[in-house]
């Protein structure tokens, strides 16, 4: 049965949920009908039309082709049949004969579309597909089509009186019963494809062409109809992308466009800055690993070649024309255009340039303007303006004659250097509706640039990559990894939809081609924009798009300039990284008309839809946009929009705001303020724990969560989770059903902090993960808490030596109290030797290298519970290199510990050692004595001789005069150089939760805990934010609240 609303269904290629029904075909007085368990195609032999039906009703009709001149009059009876196996499913094709001519019919099971091709040797001319959407009298239809000029980008509107017609294919939607139509070419030859429709007494009227091609045959064409229109331009892109066998790049690019921040100005000392920033940030642990060296760097004739040439030899000094008039007439140049500085050593060598920025650990990427001579490079480091006028138009040398041969040439050998000796990997072409030429002269020059960049058809070959911006979409399939999918955005809130340079085109692309995205391309939506120039809800509603567009990422801030980006718009741009590869779906398109959008009276989606199915279950990420000046309250219907039950409960949580917002049943009101969003996690409620939301990414847990299962007979949830920052915590968001709470939890050796809050939501931390891909595991259960097991590294002994290349021989004793140890594993450092699963627990480590090391063993039991042993240094000494030993000792033995950094005791002449005193409970350190004095816990030694270090703790009982003690350093302050936290001594009044939250003096929120008191207990600040970043020299606030404390103190962080 055909339900009479907008079903989304997000379906991408080899997902689609099937109901085993193969397609049957049957002939019965006259008609064959062509059942493919959803669809049904009835074809009349007599008149060779056809219809299609679902559910009983129709929904195409009158449907005729003509080919070559002339539309078909009859159909053959026994039309012949042949089973489809290919990358859409299977299903038949049935092929009709009238005259000479064969009409191949293909459908495939349970699905919305036919694809029609038409063929007859020697034939010309056109084939062409006419029918009607059956929506009955035209209400208030809504068109979405290509425009055919030099990008193909698509519009959507509101269908008038006149036809509209665009290239390739066509959308066209009934409001008033959601009856949709797509009809569109599934071939990519050049021939001519155009679709159009037109209002009609009793519903729309659909027509698709194209040119009939040298052998006869026309391209496939691809009809749907259906009230599903948002699936169905899913599968429409899976149509193109398996009937022309397109393969693109795995890879989703992330990182930084240099454009919007130094435009064509950039120099090389500028892009090593930025590449610099991206490490120093931590933006590159979050995902951003690319710098997009923009147009500027090139020689040409607008005011760039700042790379190359067009440096005064005799200072310096960067020369640049700002307009082609004054180029033309300067007194610089000489007659035939060219300038003769010498070349400037740094700009000059762009290999070695890219390779300084390769070193730094981020992948760079060049522009390319192909076919105008601004764009295109010269090496010799001599000539800067018309460089290759041969190659140009007569009249005008700027731009290329693609009909010459020596333009393929050019190009060929061109990106054959750019991309063997300079070793490029990604590049972005520009302007790829420039030059002069016919449309197969251009994709002539497509296909050499693809085979001089990328050679084969590998999607991932040595990890190059090609972006196209500003070009003929559909011409440019198969040449590339990725597309424009917009005009060019800047950094103005301009909603009007013919505005450019504002943040329009980047609504208008991930609101029209998110269809595309992974099928026929990677979506760009150009330059993501957070600077302080926007109010924090523009930028958050510009990252917000980016993050759930699935295609390229790149930043067009100075993100490491407080003044351009403060720090709640950096924690934007970490929100969003790295790309989650699928595309947000904008369920109410049709239901907008976003061609006539201004910013007075905007007219874009509110409602972006990612569903996300993982092998555990099934949830929805939804971004809910309010365009207009105003706070609006936006109501997600949810059967409608999500396809739920009306009566299924389900579990929200924003993940702007980190708050869940508790159960739901058909439908969410939110509230948003003006041109803001909010973005929500809708899971179904479970009658066990389950994982509602993580706080890594904007997804909620889509993009870092890879596995993740129920023990019903352990009570016990374990998954593994990726993407992770080492040092920043990471919060699992789970949902408790009554009867349910956690009893521990662990991330590898690390238990993870418990909070547990009201609505049987509790929060599960990882306060300092150390390292980027984690397995944990949440223990439930009504009984006594589990007890970790215990662990003793036996061998080898501490402070032992041994000569490299080495064999060192790990052994360990552990034990559980109240269960099983099932697995030991031994670590060097943060590094996993090895593991070993059965008693007695030992491991060879083999090929030693000299150095000093610090090793652990840690034990898990049968409740994945982790115990940890106490740290073994041993020192591995190389041959023929003097080596000293640093005996260290505590007064008294029980006051505490000493840590090494590098562990070990022996040491190689020179070698600087970190010392920090460890105090025991009950214990402060008071000093170093011996070869070491003084009182910061954290000292340094130099090993020039043996040494002998003692630290000396005194004891101290718990202070209760003072609720709340702040312990780290002298008195008011800590020294971040050389303590590396503040403990904060609490002594409350009465039992309960304390919450400590750490402010700057102008009240911005820096960290905060939340703590069960019994009686006196400690918390220690890392002196870091909560997003990991270093806490910055300056007075904080220190506010305790909670178990009958509110208390405010001062405290000073000096780096």
């Amino acid at each position: 049965m055909i339900r009479s609303r907008a079903l989304f269904v997000m379906l991408s290629l080899g997902c689609l949920v099937r109901q085993g029904t193969a397609v049957t075909v049957t002939e019965s007085g006259g008609v064959v009908a062509i059942d493919n368990g959803r669809t049904v195609f009835e074809v009349t032999l007599a008149n060779a039309t056809w219809s299609a039906r679902q559910g009983g009703t129709v929904i195409l009709s009158n449907v005729t082709a003509e080919f070559a001149g002339s539309t078909f009059a009859s159909f053959a009876a026994g039309p012949a049949q042949a089973d489809v196996s290919d990358g859409l499913g299977t299903g038949k094709r049935v092929t009709f004969t009238s005259g000479g001519t064969a009409v191949a019919f293909t459908t495939y099971d349970n699905e919305n579309f036919c694809i029609i091709r038409m063929s007859r040797s020697g034939a010309g001319g056109t084939a062409r597909i006419t029918g009607r959407l059956a929506s009955g009298a035209p209400s208030d239809p809504s068109v979405m089509y290509h425009q055919d000029d030099g990008t193909q980008r698509p519009v959507q509107t509101n269908l008038g009186s006149s036809a509209q017609q665009g290239v390739f294919v066509i959308y066209g939607y009934e409001r008033a019963n959601r009856r949709s139509v797509i009809a569109g070419s599934a071939g990519i030859e050049l021939a001519g494809q155009r679709a159009s429709l037109a209002r009609a007494s009793d519903g729309l009227t659909f027509s698709v062409w194209c040119t009939i091609n040298s052998s006869g045959a026309s391209q496939p064409f691809a009809v749907f109809g259906s009230t599903t229109v948002y699936r169905d331009m899913y599968r429409y892109g899976d149509v193109v992308k398996v009937y022309n066998d397109i393969r693109i790049s795995t890879w989703i690019p992330c990182g930084v466009c240099t454009w919007d921040i130094h435009n064509q100005y950039l120099s090389a000392t500028d892009a090593y800055r930025i590449a610099d920033q991206l490490n120093t940030t931590r933006l590159k642990d979050y995902g951003y690993t690319l710098l997009q060296i923009d147009d500027g760097w090139q020689n040409g004739y607008r005011c760039s070649g700042t790379w190359w040439a067009a440096y005064d030899e005799t200072d310096g000094r960067r020369w640049c024309s700002p307009t082609y008039s004054d180029r033309s007439a300067s007194s610089q140049f000489n007659n035939n255009g060219t300038i003769q500085y010498r070349k400037s050593v740094q700009n000059n060598d762009m290999k070695g340039v890219l390779q300084t920025i390769r070193d730094k650990g981020i992948i760079p990427g060049l522009w390319f303007g192909p076919y105008d001579v601004e764009g295109n490079p010269d090496w010799r480091g001599f000539t800067w303006g018309y460089a290759y006028p041969a190659l140009g138009v007569s009249g005008d040398p700027s731009r290329y004659d693609l009909s010459k041969p020596e333009v393929l040439t050019f190009f060929t050998t061109t990106y054959q250097h750019i991309t063997n000796d300079w070793g490029c990997a990604y590049y972005k072409f520009d302007f790829m509706y420039g030059g002069s030429g016919t449309i197969q002269q251009r994709r002539a020059t497509f296909d050499a640039i693809r085979l001089a960049t990328k050679p084969t058809m590998n999607p991932d070959e040595q990890g190059m990559f090609i972006l196209y911006s500003n070009a003929p979409q559909f011409h440019s399939i198969k040449a590339i990894d990725s597309i424009r999918a917009g005009d060019d955005v800047g950094v103005v809130w301009n909603l009007g939809a013919t505005s450019v340079y504002t943040v329009a085109p980047a609504i208008l692309s991930v609101s029209l081609q998110w269809q595309y995205h992974r099928r026929l391309w990677l979506t760009d939506a150009d330059q993501v924009h957070v600077r302080n120039s926007l109010t924090a809800s523009q930028a958050r509603t510009w990252a917000t798009m980016i993050g759930l567009s699935g295609g390229l990422n790149l930043i067009g801030d100075q993100f490491w300039e407080p003044s351009e980006c403060s720090a709640d718009r950096l924690a934007m741009l970490k929100k969003i990284a790295p790309p989650y590869p699928d595309a947000a779906v904008p369920v109410d398109l049709f239901e907008h008309n976003t061609r006539t959008s201004t910013t007075a009276n905007p007219d874009y989606p509110n409602f972006f839809v990612l569903e996300v199915n993982k092998p555990w279950g099934r949830w929805h990420v939804v971004g809910s946009y309010n365009w207009r000046n105003a706070a609006q309250t936006l109501t997600l219907d949810f059967p409608l929009r999500l396809d739920l039950p009306p009566t299924q409960q389900m579990l929200v949580y924003d993940t702007w705001n980190d708050t869940v917002l508790g159960e739901f049943t058909g439908s969410l009101a939110l509230q948003t303020p003006a041109q803001d969003v909010r973005v929500v996690v809708i899971a179904p409620k479970t009658t066990v724990p389950r994982v509602l939301a993580t706080t890594r990414h904007i997804t909620g847990g889509a993009m870092d969560l890879v596995q993740c299962a129920w023990d019903a007979g352990l009570q016990r949830l374990t998954g593994t989770s990726t993407h992770l920052v080492t040092g920043v915590p990471y919060t699992l968001v789970l949902h408790c059903p009554p009867g349910f709470s956690v009893q521990s939890a662990y991330a590898g050796p690390a238990a993870m902090q418990v909070q547990q809050s009201t609505g049987g939501i509790t929060r599960v931390t990882l306060a300092s993960p150390a390292a980027t891909t984690v397995s944990w595991t949440v223990n439930f259960g009504s009984g006594a808490a589990n007890v970790p097991p215990t662990v003793t590294l036996t061998n080898p002994v501490n402070n032992s030596t041994v000569t490299a290349p080495a064999t060192v021989n790990l052994a360990a004793t552990a034990n559980d109290p109240d269960g099983t140890v099932v697995r030991v594993e031994f670590y060097a450092g943060a590094m996993l030797l090895g593991t070993d699963t059965a008693s007695p627990w030992s491991f060879a480590w083999q090929q030693v290298a000299a150095g000093n090391y610090s090793l652990t063993a840690v034990a898990y039991d049968n409740a994945g519970a982790p115990g940890t042993s106490a740290a073994v240094g041993i020192s591995v000494l190389q041959p023929g290199v003097t080596y000293y030993t640093l005996s260290v000792g505590v007064f008294p033995a029980n006051g505490g510990t000493v840590s090494l950094q590098p562990a070990g005791g022996v040491y190689a002449a020179g070698t600087s050692v970190l010392l920090t005193a460890i105090p025991a409970a009950g214990y402060v350190f008071d000093s170093w004595s011996g070869d070491l004095s003084g009182a910061d816990a954290s000292a340094t030694v130099v090993m020039h001789a043996d040494k002998t270090v003692t630290a000396v703790f005194r004891a101290v009982g718990p202070d209760t005069s003072q609720p709340v003690r702040l312990i780290g350093g002298s008195a008011g302050y800590v020294d971040a150089r050389t303590t590396p936290a503040l403990d904060i001594m609490l002594a409350p009044s009465a039992p309960g939760d304390v919450t400590v939250k750490i402010y700057t003096v102008r009240g911005r929120l820096v960290w905060q805990r939340r703590v069960e008191v019994p009686g006196v207990q400690t918390v220690r600040w890392p002196l870091t934010a909560d997003d990991g970043s270093a806490a910055a020299s300056g007075v904080y606030l220190v506010k305790v609240s909670g178990a009958g404390l509110d208390i405010v103190r001062r405290i000073a962080v000096v780096r």
